[in-house]
């Protein structure tokens, strides 16, 4: 009860903005049948690489983010067609800025949430190289 009425009582009395994130931030646990803790930190993830902290992540911010969650240093030592086959996967609805919920579905995709996730997150490395292999690309075929 008291763990309750401590959230509910810090939507109302927050602003504007945060409240309208932490709705945010339900909705997506909601629909992803996630913890809201748990999108709350991929939440976090999504505002570090927020640089200019608009509320989008733009393509710049997005090669910065690709560079370090992959470990790459250098922008020459990852290709630019497969920068770009991310950005596309990520920017579902083609208007070239990320916004939380396109992010957050990405992440979920490529890294693990929870411990009792059941995907295997792996990175998007992983997912993209196995994106090539003949079995992956029949049972594509086959789902459509």
């Amino acid at each position: 009860y008291k763990m309750h009425m401590f959230s509910v009582v810090a939507v109302l009395t927050a602003d504007a903005e945060h409240a309208m994130s932490s709705k945010l931030v339900e909705s997506i646990a909601h629909r992803h049948k996630l913890r809201v803790s748990e999108v709350d930190r991929i939440y976090s993830h999504f505002q570090k690489f927020d640089l200019d902290k608009s509320g989008q992540i733009e393509f710049m911010e997005f090669e910065a983010m690709i560079k370090s969650l992959i470990g790459v240093s250098q922008t020459t030592d990852l290709p630019k067609e497969r920068l770009q086959r991310f950005w596309y996967e990520m920017d579902t609805d083609g208007n070239g800025i990320v916004d939380f919920g396109e992010f957050a579905q990405w992440y979920i995709k490529y890294f693990p949430v929870s411990s009792t996730s059941s995907t295997s997150g792996g990175g998007v490395l992983e997912h993209f190289y196995a994106s090539y292999s003949p079995d992956v690309q029949r049972s594509n075929c086959l789902d459509t």
